[in-house]
């Protein structure tokens, strides 16, 4: 945030969903709703506060940054989300990665804060279970949660609260300490510092292909052909543990280890096993299953102060060596760089050189 600015990515979500769209057409069609936003703030301003760089947009993830003045802030906000746009700030701490990864560095025990006008006492950060299989780097295990901040007030009552509801206007000391880290916190993710543990013993990794062979189970089938399910994801806090599995329908119901019997390895186990598959059906379908094991890192760009990236952005900083591709997440795109082994049968120069040439753009 500067010079009375806070910056936005935008995306009409209108379009959002659509596998095949007509660049033109988006660009058209926010071209219009800007020029029409324009006309209504400047109804009330002497002079035009509001300077959009079109040429900005990226075509290809459909999104927009703008710099929006504080002054108008929540006028224009609500008129772009009644308009059908995604509106996200970016920047500094409206960025949620950076603000999980500042408290994540700041926050000890025994810290006193305010929170809704009262002192809390920090505690501990929660914890979080990364699966063999899942949307978020790391290696697989137990790991602290900054995203939740556990505390207790003056009477010594437990309190969890979301990062996000952390307010560093109120915490003023928390913020110098924040400054005084420098800005090379930024280029590290916080899943360099918050592992614990490894994961309980598993019998079924995601991705197994199982039969319920339990009769009491309510989706219990006599023909194992028409019982074949896949194990979606494992419950790590249950005791016992406990395996989501997608039915062949799609429906996702729970299982325990004695309840289900491996009909086929999937490719999760063959890859902890070390015989990930050699063959896959495209470069794209290879790179996301490696981003599901977590084999990857954000890259912190100083462009917009956040780790959200264009697509021009990301192809500048990949030709000077600096990631392999472009993740498109939640609404926003991130340069990622794989944390692979250099014997690994999955080459990330491979993903750059796509990207470089094709636009190729990653998804979860």
């Amino acid at each position: 945030m500067k010079n009375g600015t806070i910056k936005y990515q935008i995306r009409n979500r209108m379009f959002a969903e659509l596998k095949d769209y007509n660049p033109l057409l988006i660009k058209e069609l926010v071209l219009k709703d800007f020029q029409r936003l324009e006309k209504l703030i400047n109804l009330d301003l002497s002079i035009s506060q509001l300077d959009f760089d079109y040429s900005l947009l990226d075509e290809l993830s459909q999104t927009l940054l703008v710099d929006v003045p504080l002054t108008h802030q929540k006028m224009i906000v609500s008129y772009l989300e009644s308009n059908f746009y995604q509106i996200t700030p970016i920047g500094g701490l409206a960025d949620p990665k950076i603000r999980v990864n500042a408290l994540s560095h700041l926050m000890e025990k025994g810290d006193v804060f305010v929170y809704n006008g009262s002192n809390l006492v920090f505690d501990t950060f929660g914890t979080k279970y990364r699966g063999y299989l899942d949307e978020s780097p790391g290696r697989p295990g137990l790991h602290y949660d900054y995203e939740t901040l556990i505390c207790h007030n003056l009477h010594g009552e437990t309190i969890s609260i979301k990062g996000a509801d952390f307010s560093f206007v109120d915490n003023p000391a928390v913020e110098t300490k924040m400054l005084a880290l420098g800005p090379e916190w930024k280029r590290g993710m916080i899943e360099d510092h918050s592992f614990i543990g490894s994961l309980p013993p598993t019998k079924y990794y995601e991705g197994d292909v199982v039969t319920i062979n339990d009769e009491k189970h309510p989706n219990f089938c006599f023909d194992e052909t028409a019982n074949q399910c896949l194990v979606f994801r494992a419950l790590w806090g249950a005791d016992p543990l406990i395996y989501q599995i997608k039915l062949p329908n799609k429906e996702l119901v729970d299982a325990t280890a004695e309840q289900l019997t491996l009909q086929a390895k999937g490719v999760t186990r063959l890859f902890y096993n070390g015989s990930p598959p050699l063959q896959w059906k495209d470069l794209k379908s290879e790179a996301e299953f490696y981003l599901l094991l977590g084999l990857f890192m954000y890259h912190y760009n100083p462009e917009t102060d956040s780790y959200v990236w264009t697509m021009a952005q990301a192809k500048k900083a990949i030709r000077h060596g600096d990631g392999h591709g472009l993740l498109r997440w939640k609404g926003s795109n991130f340069l990622i760089s794989y944390m692979v082994e250099d014997n690994s049968p999955f080459k990330p120069e491979n993903v750059a050189d796509a990207t470089l040439v094709t636009d190729l753009m990653l998804t979860l």
